[in-house]
């Protein structure tokens, strides 16, 4: 659970084990840090809240980073949480760690575009759309 301004009020067992933060050393920080370096430059964490307020719900995926720095492929999802009259409480937000299954896709897509004349990805999808 996050308060309005994105910090952490609650932390589960199940964001302690795959992000390996435990509920101490969590707890009152913002959840930025659980994110990229260039994703926290960019301003997404903030984005990302900004727009789960207007809409209800925001629903992504992309990198994102453990307690010992390992990254993985995210999906999650975060939702609003209001009182009656309809004043923001803060947020819900729920991660899977979908690594293996990025992985596969990437996997697919390089295979989908190989050249076999050149043995390489053809030049115009090599750039991918990860962050």
């Amino acid at each position: 659970m996050l308060n309005p301004d994105g910090i952490v009020s609650n932390w589960n067992l199940g964001a302690q084990r795959f992000k390996g933060h435990e509920p101490q050393e969590i707890i009152g920080q913002h959840f930025r840090q659980i994110f990229t370096e260039k994703d926290q430059i960019e301003g997404l964490p903030e984005r990302l809240l900004k727009e789960a307020e207007r809409d209800g719900r925001y629903e992504s995926e992309g990198w994102r980073i453990r307690k010992d720095g390992q990254r993985f492929w995210a999906h999650a999802i975060v939702e609003t949480i209001r009182d009656n009259d309809g004043q923001l409480l803060g947020f819900a937000k729920i991660t899977r760690d979908i690594s293996e299954r990025h992985k596969a896709e990437e996997h697919l897509y390089r295979l989908a575009h190989y050249d076999p004349l050149n043995h390489a990805a053809e030049p115009h999808h090599c750039a991918r759309r990860t962050r």
